[in-house]
């Protein structure tokens, strides 16, 4: 950015931050160089995110195929493993799509995301627009699947929140339903 008048301007490039911890490091180590400012070591190569399986993600993924599906195929309950790793909001997805069956089809066709995880995304307080749904809450943006059927579940999702169906429990005792 130094050509363009701004040379402290950092920029990044690639999937969201928090889970490209890679990008995350080195912009940490510019920033921290350029102002600096030293750094204690990262960890980012050797600690697991919270939600990581807590053994391989294979073994994982196999319990998720063995365990309670909700009636949903092979490849989804793959992908479901695989992006929420042992997050509560998995146990959380597949509460609401045996409450609510309808929200365990595709979006799109060919892709594994679920109308219940736009309905998850959109629960989040933080979320405001139905591009932060596509971009930065599931896949479909990164996988060039932003069509107009997409566009229009994440919008549902948004206005289901706006019509009373705010929030989604994560928590098993209180049910699936959002409230």
């Amino acid at each position: 950015h130094a050509r363009d008048g701004t040379p402290q301007l950092l920029s990044a490039v690639g999937p969201k931050l928090t889970m490209a911890r890679a990008i995350a490091e080195q912009l940490v180590d510019i920033a921290c160089t350029r102002v600096g400012v030293s750094s204690r070591p990262c960890e980012t190569a050797t600690r697991p995110l919270a939600s990581a399986p807590v053994d391989d993600v294979t073994a994982h993924v196999a319990r998720a195929l063995a365990g309670d599906r909700a009636g949903l195929p092979d490849d989804v309950v793959t992908h479901l493993a695989r992006w929420y790793g042992r997050d509560d909001a998995y146990a959380a997805l597949m509460r609401m799509v045996a409450s609510e069956p309808a929200l365990g089809a595709r979006v799109v066709d060919g892709s594994p995301v679920i109308a219940a995880q736009l309905r998850l995304a959109a629960a989040s307080p933080h979320t405001t627009t139905v591009d932060d749904i596509l971009f930065r809450r599931t896949e479909l943006g990164a996988t060039a699947r932003t069509t107009p059927a997409a566009r229009a579940a994440a919008q549902a999702a948004l206005d289901a929140r706006a019509q009373g169906v705010r929030e989604v429990s994560l928590d098993p005792e209180r049910g699936s339903r959002s409230r």
